[in-house]
């Protein structure tokens, strides 16, 4: 899977590349299942999933009055950093989204997260298949 002290890969949300979406998608979900499979009980596909349905769902209105949007966007770092408290995601999780919602200025930025986070989830099923 992955080696211990490997470095996390930066993700960068102001291109939408093929790396993007496959070598850096795949190497965070298996830091982040490496995450759960040391702290049994974080990180559980069900809860990442409603993190991301949440960016679906923000994302489904379109760019059309996206700045009225963005603060909700924003938001989404605290309910991630909620769910950190209650240790239902680990400290790389709260990482890599903190990382990635930081970048989000424009409508641009989060299609590029939103797609990234799609790509992700794919190979986060695969290394945490329950």
């Amino acid at each position: 899977m992955i080696k211990e002290n490997s470095a996390e890969p930066e993700v960068q949300l102001q291109a939408l590349t093929a790396e993007l979406l496959s070598t850096t998608a795949d190497r965070w979900a298996q830091i982040i299942a490496k995450e759960a499979e040391d702290q049994n009980g974080r990180n559980k596909s069900t809860q990442l999933r409603r993190f991301y349905d949440e960016i679906c769902r923000l994302h489904d209105k379109g760019e059309r009055d996206f700045e009225r949007r963005l603060p909700f966007v924003h938001m989404i770092l605290s309910r991630v950093a909620y769910a950190k408290s209650r240790k239902l995601v680990g400290d790389q999780f709260y990482q890599l989204m903190q990382t990635c919602l930081r970048q989000v200025e424009n409508w641009q930025a989060f299609d590029n997260f939103k797609h990234f986070m799609e790509a992700f989830m794919g190979f986060y099923r695969m290394y945490r298949p329950q």
